[in-house]
């Protein structure tokens, strides 16, 4: 045999070698999982009440008074945030004024100042100006920029108190966060669990994209009663008439698909109040996410400020 030949197929043989050796260590075994589908028809999904943005709960006498308790605090809490944010918007309407007076002054001394001065006094004059007129305008820029920062944070934590579910006999803002928590938690174990049995060390979430595109804020909200939602799917009686009558039977499973789309398309406005990293990642398990070394490395060669660097990407990490 031709001794070309030979050698092609020793190479060919020892590549198969090692990618079956790697399949067996897991290093080249990728899965996917259509997260979006998974959260969303975890069993404890059944009891989320899409009106109230909640999750039913039974409550004894105890557990109600917490409730109400825990409701008047809520209430108490949006109050307090709201009167934060006024005195916030008060505090950058001063700050305007002070600005625009702080200009107004610089503008009018250098035009003054210019009167009278010979060419080369003057355009050291201007570059002086130019100078103060630069500090003026960063130190106005940080110190309006922190104040819509702090406004933004009390907004945040306003829509969270009151875009979840408050009616008695459904989870607290605080419960069904928890909740949602939970499903994550336990949904990943899941994941890894059967990942490792199957020897894969990297899982995608094959629901990315389509769970991403759901979550825009323009998506209107998905209200239904709690009985057609995956309750009633889950829960739906299959009688006995129709087990007997296969025609019946496919009939009711096309309804039971049909409402199951229904709800896999409201991804977006069932899980829009969670925040979880877990939810809008691409990628479940494993790898290894370089953004944040990426970023630093490029603002260090940039030389942009290392606090600013940090800021900016902390934000990007968990983005």
């Amino acid at each position: 045999m031709n001794r070309r030949i030979i050698l092609i197929l020793l190479l060919i043989s020892s590549f198969f070698s090692l990618e079956a050796r790697a399949q067996r260590r897991g290093d080249m075994a990728i899965g996917k999982v259509n997260l979006y589908a998974v959260l969303l028809l975890h069993p404890a999904m059944i009891d989320y009440d899409t009106e109230a943005k909640a999750f039913l709960a039974q409550r004894d006498a105890v557990s109600q008074q917490k409730y109400k308790n825990e409701q008047s605090s809520n209430s108490n809490d949006i109050k307090m945030l709201e009167e934060h944010i006024r005195k916030l918007r008060a505090r950058i309407a001063e700050e305007d004024k002070k600005y625009a007076n702080r200009m107004t002054k610089l503008t009018t001394d250098h035009t003054s100042e210019l009167v009278g001065l010979a060419t080369g006094p003057a355009a050291v004059s201007e570059i002086e100006y130019k100078k103060n007129k630069k500090k003026e305008e960063d130190r106005y820029a940080a110190s309006i920029g922190s104040l819509y920062g702090e406004i933004q944070i009390a907004e945040k934590k306003i829509e969270k108190l009151t875009r979840s579910g408050f009616g008695e006999g459904h989870t607290t803002p605080d419960e069904t966060y928890r909740r949602f928590e939970a499903i994550f938690s336990e949904t990943n174990s899941y994941i890894k669990r059967i990942a490792e049995q199957k020897g894969i060390s990297v899982v995608l979430n094959s629901g990315y994209k389509r769970l991403f595109r759901q979550f825009d804020s323009r998506i209107t909200d998905f209200n239904i009663p709690i009985e057609q939602s995956l309750r009633g799917i889950v829960k739906g009686p299959v009688q006995e008439t129709l087990n007997r009558d296969p025609d019946a039977l496919r009939g009711y499973y096309e309804y039971l698909n049909s409402r199951t789309v229904s709800w896999l398309d409201n991804a977006g406005s069932i899980l829009r109040n969670v925040e979880s990293g877990f939810v809008n990642s691409d990628i479940i398990v494993g790898g290894y996410d370089l953004t944040g070394e990426v970023l630093t490395a490029l603002y260090k060669a940039y030389k942009i400020d290392p606090n600013i660097t940090q800021a900016i990407v902390n934000t990007a990490v968990t983005y």
